[in-house]
This record gives C-alpha cells, structure tokens and sequence, in this order.
C-alpha cells in the first residue's frame, strides 16, 4: 500500500511540474499578444486591432483590463454586448459612454443593476447625435 501512494504522489509531482510548465508557457505566448483572459493593460495599449481589442474587452480576467481595452474599442456591436452584459459596472459604465445605439442606451437605462451606469446610459441617450452618425432610414 505505501507502495502504491507513494507512486501516487509521484505521478502527482510529475502533473504538478507538467501543469506548472502548461502554465508558464501560455503566459509567454500569450500575454505579450494580448489574447483572451492572459491580456495586460501592456497589451491593450499596444494594439489598434479591433478584432483584438473586442477580444480582450470580453475575455481578460481582470476588469481594468477590460476597461482599457472598451476605450479604445469602437464597434458598436461589441460595446453594446460588453455594456449589457459584463459584470463590472465600471467596464459597463465606459461602454455605456461609447455606445450611440438609442434602443439599447435605454435597455441599460431600465434595466442595469447599477444606478450610475442606468444614469449614464440616460444621460449619453439624452445627449444630441453627431450629424455624421445619423441615418435616414426608409430613403
């Protein structure tokens, strides 16, 4: 029985050390590209890629870093998801102030948990639109 535990213990050494070198070698792939929850404000700063920086605004594990990246971010489509859906109220509250998308400024400003980021969204639907975003619809 000491035996086998000990084998045991072994092969749990060996996937510790595996896991552990798993581990760092993501790190060094994937932070200084700025991918998914791996992604520093380094990163964010960094890149003007749209794709990435969506990427990074939904997937980075820290909230600070998904702010960062929501600020340089300008697809509607992805701040309107980011602004409904994150968890952090302040990663919401800045996607809140990108957005220019009138139905979901006032989804957020009924049904946000946050009453800052609600006000926000009240006061950005408030705010006139820039003649170069509007539309004229049915012509």
């Amino acid at each position: 029985m000491n035996t086998q535990h000990s084998n045991e213990g072994g092969r749990m050494k060996r996937n510790e050390a595996t896991h552990v070198r798993a581990v760092a070698l993501c790190i060094a792939l994937f932070v200084p590209v700025g991918c998914g929850g791996f992604a520093s404000l380094e990163s964010v700063e960094r890149t003007r890629d749209q794709t990435k920086l969506a990427k990074i605004a939904v997937e980075a594990w820290e909230p600070h870093v998904r702010e960062a990246a929501v600020e340089k971010l300008n697809d509607q489509n992805s701040l309107a998801k980011i602004a409904v859906e994150d968890d952090d109220s302040d990663v919401r509250h800045a996607a809140v102030e990108k957005l220019t998308n009138q139905a979901t400024l006032a989804k957020i400003a009924i049904e946000d948990d946050d009453r800052r980021v609600r006000q926000a969204a009240v006061e950005k639907a408030r705010q006139p639109r820039d003649p170069g975003q509007s539309r004229h619809r049915g012509r």
